[in-house]
C-alpha cells in the first residue's frame, strides 16, 4: 500500500484510494542554479532599464526618448531578443526552484495541474486516451554534464491525421513518440523519481511504464 514514508524526496501522497493525489515540489539542483544565475542577474538589470526608460518618457516625453533610442538603434536593436532569452532562463530558475506538480488520477481521466508562484495549467487526459507511460533521459547526453530523467505520458490521440511512412529501424518507442501526442510529468530529475511515479500511475491506470534503457 502507498504511503509517504518511502517515497522520493519531493513528492507527497495525499490521497491513495478510491483515487490517486499526489504533488510534487521541485528540488532545486545547485549546480544548475549557480549556472543559470548569471541569466537572472542579466534579466533583472533588463527590467531595471525598462523602468529607467518609463521613468524617462513619463518626465521628458516619450518623444525625445524616442529619438535618442532611433539615433543608437544598432546598440538597442537587440534587446527583445536578449529579453526574452534571459527571460526563459529566469523562468525555468524560478520553476526547478518553486514549481508544483500536482496528479489526480481518478477512474476515468488523469489531471495534471502544474502551479508556479500565480499562475497554473491544468491538462486532462481520460483514462480512454492513456496508452502508457514512458521514461526518457532528458540531460547529461553530449555536452550536457548534469544526468537526469524526466516522464512522459503517451495518449492514444494521434498528432494528424492519416497515415505516415517511418523506416522499420526506427525503434517503437520513438515512433509513438513522433506519432500519438504526449504529456510531460516530470522532467530534469534524477532517476528514481520518474521511476516510482511512472509504477504508481502505470499500476493505477493499468498499462505499461517503459523504463529508459539509459541508467547512467
Amino acid at each position: 500500500m502507498l504511503s509517504n514514508e518511502n517515497i522520493p524526496i519531493g513528492f507527497k501522497l495525499f490521497c491513495a484510494t478510491p483515487e490517486l493525489r499526489i504533488r510534487y515540489f521541485a528540488q532545486a539542483n545547485c549546480c544548475v542554479i549557480i549556472f543559470l544565475l548569471p541569466f537572472i542577474v542579466l534579466f533583472m538589470g533588463h527590467i531595471f532599464l525598462l523602468f529607467f526608460t518609463l521613468y524617462e518618457i513619463l518626465n521628458i516625453g516619450i518623444v525625445p526618448v524616442m529619438q535618442e533610442i532611433l539615433q543608437k538603434i544598432t546598440e538597442y536593436w537587440i534587446f527583445p531578443f536578449s529579453f526574452l532569452l534571459l527571460g526563459v532562463a529566469t523562468s525555468h530558475a524560478l520553476w526547478i526552484t518553486f514549481g508544483i506538480t500536482e496528479f489526480l488520477a481518478v477512474d476515468d481521466s488523469l489531471i495534471v495541474i502544474k502551479r508556479l508562484l500565480w499562475m497554473s495549467k491544468d491538462q486532462e487526459v481520460t483514462r480512454m486516451n492513456i496508452q502508457y507511460f514512458q521514461q526518457v533521459k532528458d540531460g547529461g547526453e553530449g555536452e550536457d554534464s548534469f544526468p537526469s530523467w524526466g516522464l512522459e505520458l503517451i495518449t492514444n490521440q494521434k498528432k494528424y491525421d492519416g497515415n505516415i511512412s517511418i523506416p522499420s529501424w526506427i525503434p517503437e518507442s520513438t515512433i509513438n513518440g513522433m506519432i500519438y501526442k504526449k504529456i510531460i510529468l516530470l522532467d530534469k530529475q534524477s532517476i528514481e523519481k520518474s521511476d516510482w511515479l511512472g509504477t504508481v500511475l502505470a499500476d493505477f491506470y493499468k498499462v505499461e511504464f517503459h523504463s529508459s534503457e539509459k541508467r547512467q
